[in-house]
């Protein structure tokens, strides 16, 4: 039944051979990118230059900070036949990783928690209606075990219309 509706099975290792080199590739040299430049930024704002300098090293490592995570906040991943999600789960933990790993560069910086890849950004299209659930069902459990995994056990509160409230959730 599975043949005659063309539905089939798509394997993690054929699914990074397009995760990859289409979505994170392009990815990893912005972020190998910034990180060049916000190294030495980072190295003299922890050595305590002057409180000019400083400031003006802070500022443009929150620019560097702001420029990576707005290009992952803006990124949308389409699956035309998503079945039961693994495409969308690959690109979504592969985007958090990347997330994950820009935060904890910037950890320095003391920034507010800015949660920028979720689940929202994630679109697929499935004509079977309980594969198409189990997609997004598949999606937002992944979201929130990296989210879970990520902080340590903790969960941000998240608002999907501004930013979220450095609080946390029991």
């Amino acid at each position: 039944k599975r043949a005659q509706l063309g539905a089939h099975y798509t394997g993690e290792a054929d699914i990074r051979l397009v995760v990859d080199p289409v979505l994170m590739q392009p990815l990893y040299r912005e972020w190998d990118a910034i990180r060049a430049e916000a190294e030495p930024l980072l190295q003299t704002y922890l050595n305590n230059p002057t409180p000019k300098a400083k400031q003006e090293t802070q500022d443009r490592l929150l620019a560097l900070h702001n420029q990576m995570m707005t290009h992952l906040e803006t990124i949308r991943v389409l699956d035309p036949a998503c079945g039961s999600g693994n495409f969308l789960y690959m690109s979504l933990r592969a985007l958090k990783d990347l997330e994950g790993r820009v935060r904890k560069f910037f950890e320095p910086l003391a920034l507010t928690f800015r949660d920028v890849v979720t689940p929202r950004q994630l679109y697929g299209i499935e004509k079977d209606e309980f594969a198409a659930n189990l997609a997004k069902v598949v999606v937002w459990i992944g979201y929130l075990q990296w989210r879970y995994e990520d902080e340590g056990g903790v969960l941000h509160a998240y608002n999907s219309r501004k930013q979220p409230h450095p609080r946390q959730l029991p």
